[in-house]
This record gives C-alpha cells, structure tokens and sequence, in this order.
C-alpha cells in the first residue's frame, strides 16, 4: 500500500499530465510556426557555416576578433560579403546596436538585424525596416509580448501569430477583452480559462464553448479556493473526481469524498479520498468507508497517529 505522501505525488503527476494534453492541444499552431522556424535556423546556420569555411584566413581572422571583442570595426576589413553581413549582425544583436544594420547588404540577413536588435530594445520602430513580412510580424509580436503593448499585435498580418500575441498579453495582464480579439476557438477558450483560472473568476468559464477547457477551467478554480458547487458544474466524471478529490482533501470534508464515481483509484478515487481525509482529520472512522482492505488498514493506522 502507497503511503499517503507517494499518493499526493503520483495524483498530482496525472494532474499535471492532464493539462499539459489541454495546453498541447492549444498550442499545436504555435508548435508547428516554431518548428518550421528551427528550420529556417539552421538552414541559415548551414550557409553561414559554408560562408566561413570559404573565407580567406584573413577574413576569419578578422571575424573572429570582431566577434570576441565584440567590435564591429573588424568586419570593416572583411572581404567576403557574406562574413561581413554575418559580423556585423551578429554584433549588432550582441550590442543592440542599431547603426549596424544598415551595413548589412543581404536584404534577409539585414531584415533579422532589424528584427533582432528590435526586439532586444522594444523599439518597434526598426521593425517598419523590415521587408519580408514574416520577420516584420515576428518583430511586432516579440515587442508587443515584451512590453505588453496589444496595439502591436493589431500590425500583425499573420492571424495565427497575432492571436498568439492577443492570447499571451492577455493573459499576462488578465485582460479579457483581449481573449475577445482571437477568432480561434481553443485559443480564446485557453485565453478565458487561463485568466479565469489566475483570478479565480468563474464567470470566464461560461464563455468557454469547449468542454474540455470549461471542465478544466472549472477544476482549476474549484480546486484552488475550495469551492465544491464549481466540481458541480464539470461535465467530465474523471475531471469533476479529481476536483471533489482535492476540495474534500483541501477542507477535510469526507461528504464531498461520497460524490466520486471512481472506486478503483486509490490515488484520487473514493478510497484515496477517504484515506486522505481521514488523515488529515485523524478520524479512523472515516478508514471504515475505504473499500479496499489494505488501504482500510493502513488508514487506521495513520489516522490513529
């Protein structure tokens, strides 16, 4: 038989594993824009690579200075165009150093400058620098999230950043009006259920249209204030056993632990509510309503402590 402390730490592990699927879930759009953007990453990685292997040893020699010293006045002296363009960003970024940009020739490399050193200053005046509109966009929403400022998003062309943008300022400043902006469904149900849940508003959980983030939203709000009637409201029976588990064990309530349909989990199932409460009251009484032998047992002892 588990002790009662491995059955807190095994209970809240599938908690947590729950509402990393629902945050997966939410989260799929932005997943795949990282991924592809690894991959630009390194194919850029790979020709600057090429770029370096291909430099004359004076070239690398005054790329490697520049960079250690982080002193742009050594990539002056670089013949190969593309090093140049290299040191020069790369120092620009290391010392946001807005002046280098322009000595970037490559229109890309010059766009991640402005995009970089941008986002290091939240001066999202160098993003207007900025051709390819996917850099600009990045631009615009890493200031915005950095500063907070929504109106940034609204110069977002991509729907799907700029959602992402709304949903992250949103939720960091609990501003519902923003989870208002996002026409994706899972994304605003996350944008309530996130600031329902940081201000304990269960009013935001009416506005979620999914049930999985309105049970969730519901659990997590009933779960930290202790309030039952919301374990009430989840639709889902493992989600609402999990909720009634944690109020019943929060504030010792064993008629809350009478409301779990699950009999067979002795991690957050009838029996592990019982035990829980029993402990927690030292009420051996309680271990009476316990199902399985063992677990009976081991509750009278430790009820009895």
């Amino acid at each position: 038989m588990m002790n009662l402390n491995k059955i807190n730490e095994i209970a809240g592990k599938e908690l947590e594993e729950s509402a990393s699927i629902l945050i997966m879930m939410q989260k799929y759009k932005s997943a795949l824009l990282l991924i592809v953007g690894v991959i630009v990453v390194v194919l850029i990685s790979g020709c600057e690579d090429v770029d370096y292997e291909e430099a004359s040893d004076s070239d690398k020699n005054n790329y490697n200075q520049g960079i250690s010293d982080r002193d742009a006045t050594y990539c002056e002296d670089i013949d190969s165009q593309n090093l140049a363009d290299k040191c020069f960003s790369r120092i620009a970024n290391y010392n946001k150093d807005k002046s280098l940009c322009p000595k970037v020739q490559d229109q890309g490399r010059k766009d991640i400058c402005w995009r970089d050193v941008g986002t290091k200053t939240n001066d999202a005046s160098l993003c207007l620098n900025i051709q390819a509109q996917n850099n600009k966009d990045i631009c615009h929403q890493n200031i915005g999230k950095n500063t907070n400022d929504a109106s940034l998003c609204d110069k977002v062309q991509d729907q799907t950043r700029k959602e992402n943008c709304y949903y992250s300022i949103g939720v960091k400043k609990n501003d519902v009006s923003l989870c208002e902006m996002i026409q994706d469904q899972n994304t605003k149900d996350s944008c309530y259920q996130s600031i329902g849940s940081n201000t304990n508003d269960a009013s935001l959980c009416e506005k979620i249209i999914s049930n999985n983030y309105k049970d969730g939203c519901y659990d997590k709000i009933g779960r930290k204030t202790n309030d039952a009637s919301l374990c009430e409201k989840i639709e889902s029976s493992t989600t609402a056993d999990y909720c009634y588990f944690y109020v019943a064990k929060g504030i010792g309530n064993p008629s809350l632990c009478e409301k779990i349909k699950d009999y067979s989990s002795p991690l957050y199932g009838w029996d592990g509510c019982y035990y829980n409460v029993a402990v927690k009251n030292r009420d051996r009484t309680l271990c009476k309503n316990i199902l399985d032998n063992d677990t009976r047992n081991t509750c009278i002892s430790r009820a009895s402590e």
